[in-house]
């Protein structure tokens, strides 16, 4: 939270107007550390980016094409992943696995002052603060909207002898990962065995009344205002990427005269 206040003032002092709109649309909304819920450290829209891109190709394709295609994309997905998990050996997914390694290091050089029970306070020489342990809080809110004990709750469990794993929230483990997959997703039958009610197949339906546009339509999505847009630069001289006719070294090998 403290974060939070600080970067915020720095945007009262760079435009105070801005600063009065975030805080009359709700600052719930889309500050992170004031949200009421817990996020699990999620606040973009990567995985529905992922998939459109992923589909991108195949949305020129008739609407059957397309949906087979993303039915095939799930099968496959699930399959790999639910694998992947399967054959995982420890309590969490190898990433958070490695995540909770790094900041149970980090926590053994912090100094932990009990408080009661179940709370300490817990000093780094920057950022000290108190932690719960009973109702897995921290006052900064990284224990308590990410799911994941921070280095600081980290540090009050291990002073405590408390399994870290034990107050992990239950959607890092692999067993939430095997729920995600649990199903199975199994190919259309083909076409004669579909038992369709007479109503349905006699049935006319239409397209719907659609008015091309001029032009090329567009395949990729509209950046974000203030989104950094990566232009990749193609050499005139040798046709490499990454470079320009001005700073190519690239040796072009010259043809010989038989």
């Amino acid at each position: 939270m403290s974060d939070f206040l600080h970067h915020f003032e720095k945007i009262k002092v760079k435009d105070q107007a801005i600063a009065n709109y975030l805080e009359e649309i709700g600052i719930e909304k889309w500050s992170r550390a004031n949200f009421s819920a817990i996020r699990y450290n999620i606040m973009t829209s990567n995985n529905a980016e992922s998939f459109n891109n992923t589909s991108r190709d195949a949305r020129k394709y008739p609407i059957t094409t397309l949906a087979e295609f993303l039915r095939y994309t799930l099968q496959t997905w699930f399959f790999e992943r639910r694998t992947l998990a399967m054959e995982s050996n420890k309590p969490l997914p190898t990433k958070i696995e490695k995540k909770l390694e790094d900041r149970i290091e980090a926590a053994k050089t912090l100094i932990v002052q009990p408080l009661s029970h179940y709370e300490f306070y817990v000093m780094d020489g920057n950022r000290d603060g108190q932690v719960n342990l009973q109702t897995k809080t921290y006052s900064c809110r990284r224990f308590d909207l990410t799911g994941l004990p921070c280095m600081h709750a980290l540090a009050a469990i291990l002073s405590r002898g408390i399994n870290p794993y034990s107050l992990c929230s239950w959607y890092y483990t692999v067993d939430a990962w095997l729920c995600s997959y649990a199903e199975t997703i199994y190919p259309v039958e083909n076409e004669e065995e579909w038992d369709v009610p007479d109503d349905i197949s006699r049935r006319m339906v239409e397209p719907p009344p659609y008015k091309p546009k001029a032009g090329r339509p567009k395949t990729k999505r509209t950046k974000s205002k203030g989104e950094k847009i990566i232009m990749q630069r193609h050499c005139s001289r040798c046709s490499g990427k990454g470079r320009n006719r001005a700073t190519c070294t690239y040796m072009i090998p010259t043809p010989s005269n038989k």
